[in-house]
Formats: C-alpha cells, structure tokens, sequence
C-alpha cells in the first residue's frame, strides 16, 4: 500500500499518529474508501467491498466523504436523518398496532 498518496487529512493525521502495528490495517481500509469515493465503483465485488469498508468504519467514511466530496456528504447526512424519522414513525405505528391487538385479545394496557 502507498501511504504517500493518502488524499485526506483523516489519513495523514492517522498515519502520523498512529503505530504501523496498531494502525495499518486501519488506514488501509481508509485509503480503499478514499479511491472508491474518488473513483467510483466497477463492479460487484468492488461494491461489497465498498459496502463493508462503509459499514465497519462508518464514522471515518463520514469525514472522508465530507473532505473528498462535500455534496455527497451532506446528501448522504440527510438520507440518513430521513432514515431515521421514517424508522422512527413506522416503530410508533407498528407499535400502537401492537397494542391494539394486545387489548383486542384480552391484554392490559
């Protein structure tokens, strides 16, 4: 892996902080994240890897994603606010269902 093409400052900050030992596998995920941001994706297995790599290091893809690509982080920030009210509104509604066929069958509120 050539560390010396890291693009993002998250990166740098990490290689500089951080131990080979501790730190390698870490700024290696990063540094796939920082080309498939840049570069897009060419295929499936390129996808799952992507997919992973977002989903176990989520929190550093955020701060890569805003420091490569701002419009992308800020729609990627509010489809996830969308996500969540609709979770939480479908978890509210689920819930009242549930409650009324707990009572239909006899149960105590």
């Amino acid at each position: 892996m050539d560390y010396q093409n890291a693009k993002t400052n998250v990166v740098k900050k990490l290689i500089a902080t951080l131990p080979y030992d501790k730190g390698h596998s870490l700024v290696n995920a990063l540094l796939a994240l920082e080309q498939y941001i840049e570069n897009g994706l060419n295929c499936f297995a390129e996808y799952l890897h992507f997919t992973r790599l977002k989903v176990n290091h989520e929190r550093y893809y955020l701060m890569l994603l805003k420091e490569l690509n701002n419009k992308a982080y800020e729609k990627t920030l509010k489809e996830q606010r969308e996500s969540e009210e609709d979770y939480r509104i479908n978890s509210e509604k689920e819930r009242k269902k549930d409650l009324k066929r707990w009572i239909k069958a006899g149960g105590v509120r």
